[in-house]
Protein backbone atom coordinates (compact mmCIF):
# COMPACT_ATOMS: atom_id res chain seq x y z
CA UNK A 1 0.00 0.00 0.00
CA UNK A 2 1.44 3.51 -1.00
CA UNK A 3 2.01 6.02 1.70
CA UNK A 4 -0.94 8.10 0.34
CA UNK A 5 -2.95 6.07 0.20
CA UNK A 6 -2.67 4.34 3.95
CA UNK A 7 -2.35 8.07 5.68
CA UNK A 8 -5.77 8.63 4.04
CA UNK A 9 -7.73 5.46 4.80
CA UNK A 10 -5.76 5.97 8.38
CA UNK A 11 -7.54 9.91 8.27
CA UNK A 12 -10.76 8.38 7.92
CA UNK A 13 -10.91 5.46 10.44
CA UNK A 14 -10.00 8.30 12.89
CA UNK A 15 -12.85 10.39 11.59
CA UNK A 16 -15.21 7.63 11.84
CA UNK A 17 -13.75 7.04 15.58
CA UNK A 18 -14.30 10.52 16.23
CA UNK A 19 -17.77 10.81 14.91
CA UNK A 20 -18.51 7.07 16.91
CA UNK A 21 -17.24 8.90 20.01
CA UNK A 22 -19.28 12.08 19.80
CA UNK A 23 -22.86 10.10 19.10
CA UNK A 24 -22.30 8.11 21.82
CA UNK A 25 -21.55 11.02 24.00
CA UNK A 26 -24.89 12.77 22.58
CA UNK A 27 -26.81 9.59 23.15
CA UNK A 28 -25.47 9.68 26.49
CA UNK A 29 -26.22 13.13 27.08
CA UNK A 30 -29.54 12.84 25.83
CA UNK A 31 -30.39 9.75 28.59
CA UNK A 32 -28.94 11.55 30.90
CA UNK A 33 -31.17 14.35 30.65
CA UNK A 34 -34.27 12.08 30.13
CA UNK A 35 -33.65 10.33 33.69
CA UNK A 36 -33.76 13.67 35.34
CA UNK A 37 -36.88 14.26 33.98
CA UNK A 38 -38.26 11.03 35.21
CA UNK A 39 -40.69 11.15 38.52
CA UNK A 40 -39.16 8.70 41.55
CA UNK A 41 -41.51 5.46 42.05
CA UNK A 42 -44.91 6.50 43.51
CA UNK A 43 -44.55 10.37 42.80
CA UNK A 44 -47.46 10.81 40.94
CA UNK A 45 -46.31 13.53 38.22
CA UNK A 46 -48.35 14.60 35.46
CA UNK A 47 -47.51 16.73 31.97
CA UNK A 48 -49.55 18.34 29.25
CA UNK A 49 -47.92 19.15 25.90
CA UNK A 50 -49.90 21.53 24.33
CA UNK A 51 -50.04 22.65 20.59
CA UNK A 52 -47.72 20.25 18.96
CA UNK A 53 -47.71 18.13 15.83
CA UNK A 54 -47.95 14.82 16.24
CA UNK A 55 -47.48 12.08 13.06
CA UNK A 56 -49.00 9.00 13.54
CA UNK A 57 -46.84 5.62 12.43
CA UNK A 58 -48.47 5.70 8.87
CA UNK A 59 -47.80 9.62 8.83
CA UNK A 60 -50.79 11.20 9.18
CA UNK A 61 -49.99 14.68 10.63
CA UNK A 62 -52.21 15.68 13.71
CA UNK A 63 -51.44 19.60 14.30
CA UNK A 64 -52.51 21.60 17.71
CA UNK A 65 -52.59 18.61 19.58
CA UNK A 66 -52.48 18.02 23.02
CA UNK A 67 -51.06 14.98 25.13
CA UNK A 68 -51.77 14.01 28.56
CA UNK A 69 -48.92 12.21 30.53
CA UNK A 70 -49.62 10.45 33.90
CA UNK A 71 -46.82 8.58 35.49
CA UNK A 72 -44.74 8.34 32.14
CA UNK A 73 -47.76 6.93 30.24
CA UNK A 74 -49.76 8.52 27.31
CA UNK A 75 -53.33 8.65 28.70
CA UNK A 76 -55.20 10.97 26.70
CA UNK A 77 -54.36 12.71 23.38
CA UNK A 78 -56.51 15.70 21.54
CA UNK A 79 -57.33 18.78 20.33
CA UNK A 80 -59.17 19.58 23.13
CA UNK A 81 -57.72 17.15 26.16
CA UNK A 82 -56.61 19.58 29.37
CA UNK A 83 -55.79 18.89 32.79
CA UNK A 84 -55.35 21.44 35.72
CA UNK A 85 -53.08 19.51 37.83
CA UNK A 86 -50.54 19.18 35.07
CA UNK A 87 -47.34 21.02 34.37
CA UNK A 88 -47.67 22.56 30.94
CA UNK A 89 -45.04 22.08 28.35
CA UNK A 90 -45.43 24.68 25.32
CA UNK A 91 -45.08 22.35 22.32
CA UNK A 92 -45.97 24.86 19.45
Amino acid sequence: MSGAIWKASRRAASSAAMLAAVSALAVVSAASSSLAAQASPGEETSYLIKGGTVVNPGGQRLANTNILVRNNRIVQMGTGVTANDAKVIDAT
